[in-house]
């Protein structure tokens, strides 16, 4: 039946109605049903024990097999069983029987509102093999679904209520799903623009990349290129200062191209010529002793 599920489950849009109004009162229910409302003795009221079989029963509509649906419908009705069975035993009281296991066994549906209960009761009865639905299953899933029918069919009378105090928490009820909705939509809208506006700047950004990628990369190029040409200034001067106390290896930054302005034009203008740094100093020191030469020369002479 799991290969067929798709074709077998909720195949009608009667059934998917029929959930849906089942739904729809449940979760109307839920604001406002006590368990006084269904005449459940304060002795079975556990709260604990209701969680377990709540979370038992909201299993059904996660599995596709029939014999797994039941088992899950068999969970929940034995968690209940047992918390009867305790409290009777704890309490010397008479034994629990199917008036006191019923109501239960409603207020854990209405509470737990297993999504698509009309749909999954009809698929295990039309599909579980009749020979396993006996004995304890049979009773179980009988008591299900005579739970279904009192939910479908709930009004005042069937309740321990008044039919107005009934009435006016049914309308505040409907009231709160309203604007509930009006408020889920409303943030359905807001998401959907906060959806758009995220891909927006996803797009933003990935044409960002794309143009500051080339940028990353030339900035990379200047910043190691910089670098070289400081530790290149800084081997030049240190050059500079060993040159000053001693002989020492030129370092190549010595023969960079510099200008300097020098007369003796033809025209008698002002000429840039370009001279390695190696000649500017020649030149300089031959100056140098030059006017050594014609200091020592006026020493004689004197």
């Amino acid at each position: 039946m799991t290969k067929l599920f798709s074709r077998t489950f909720a195949a009608s849009p009667e059934d998917s109605r029929t959930d849906n109004d089942i739904s729809e009162k449940i979760c109307l229910l839920q604001t406002f049903l006590k368990p006084e409302h269904l005449d459940i003795p304060a002795l079975l009221r556990n709260e604990a024990s209701w969680l377990l079989a709540q979370k038992e029963l909201r299993k059904i509509n996660g599995f596709k097999s029939p014999r797994e649906k039941l088992l899950c419908i068999m969970n929940c009705c034995r968690v209940i069983n047992n918390l009867l069975l305790n409290a009777t035993i704890s309490e010397n009281h008479v034994p629990a029987g199917a008036d006191d296991f019923l109501p239960v066994l409603i207020y854990v549906t209405i509470k737990a509102n297993p999504p698509q209960l009309h749909s999954n009761l009809k698929f295990i009865q039309l599909y579980r093999w009749q020979a396993k639905l006996v004995s304890e299953a049979a009773y179980y899933f009988t008591n299900l679904v005579s739970a279904m029918a009192f939910i479908v069919d709930l009004n005042a009378t069937s309740l321990s209520m008044d039919e107005e105090k009934f009435e006016e928490c049914m309308e505040a009820a409907k009231l709160m799903s309203q604007q509930t909705e009006a408020k889920c939509s409303s943030s359905g809208k807001m998401c959907d623009k906060t959806e758009e506006t995220k891909g927006q700047l996803g797009r933003m950004n990935a044409r960002l990349e794309q143009f500051n990628s080339p940028t990353t990369r030339h900035w990379s190029q200047y910043t190691e290129l910089r670098e070289r040409v400081t530790s290149s200034s800084t081997m030049s001067s240190v050059t500079t200062a060993g040159e000053r106390s001693g002989p020492s290896t030129r370092s190549p930054t010595r023969n960079k191209i510099c200008h300097v302005i020098s007369a003796g034009n033809s025209e008698g203008g002002n000429v840039m010529r370009p001279c390695s740094a190696r000649n500017r100093c020649t030149q300089l020191r031959k100056g140098e002793s030059v006017e050594a030469t014609a200091a020592e020369g006026k020493v004689r002479k004197s």
